[in-house]
């Protein structure tokens, strides 16, 4: 996704939540998003012809399905974001950058703080798998762009295998790893 259009339509909690939603159910109305997510089925509607829109969602054909309630899928498997091949220059397009960074933080923060306050017996088992990494080190924008590359490359490899390993035992799952330039208190320290 690197048009203006594009960011603003990602750039909205709904909109990543039913992105989400699509990742681990095959189809979905409106009406299905709604009472999953506690909106409206029209709430839910308008967003998903606006990532219809752009390519991010289509009609799915669903036999015995009525045209009123027209069922959604994925038109893609990920999406991706590269911010590196936006233009700078363009104002607009800054804003949208920051705009869509800033909800998919808080979303992701959101859906961290979520699992930590409300670990319960349906996650039982899960506990020696859950992974959070942080590190700190020194990096050009180059190696942390080419850091995020391959774990970007690993990351997709291990969504292949899982896919083609469905079974009982999977859960929907995130894996939140950012890289950014790190504030150190007193600057840079060698």
């Amino acid at each position: 996704m690197t048009t203006l259009e594009g960011l603003r339509a990602l750039a909205h909690p709904t909109r990543l939540a039913l992105l989400d939603l699509l990742r681990v159910r095959d189809t979905l109305t409106a009406s299905e998003s709604a009472t999953l997510l506690g909106l409206t089925p029209k709430t839910c509607s308008y967003h998903l012809r606006i990532l219809a829109a752009q390519g991010l969602v289509e009609p799915a054909v669903v036999e015995g399905a009525s045209l009123r309630e027209r069922p959604w899928r994925r038109a893609t498997g990920e999406t991706d974001v590269p911010l590196e091949e936006m233009p700078t220059d363009d104002p607009e397009m800054e804003t949208a950058q920051e705009q869509f960074m800033r909800v998919r933080l808080h979303r992701d923060q959101a859906l961290l703080q979520e699992f930590v306050a409300g670990h319960d017996e349906r996650h039982a088992g899960w506990n020696s798998s859950v992974t959070m990494h942080s590190r700190t080190a020194l990096m050009s924008p180059a190696e942390l762009h080419a850091w995020g590359l391959e774990v970007e490359s690993i990351t997709r490899e291990h969504v292949r295998r899982a896919e083609l390993a469905s079974s009982e035992a999977q859960e929907p799952v995130r894996l939140i790893l950012y890289g950014f330039p790190q504030t150190m208190p007193g600057g840079r320290q060698a």
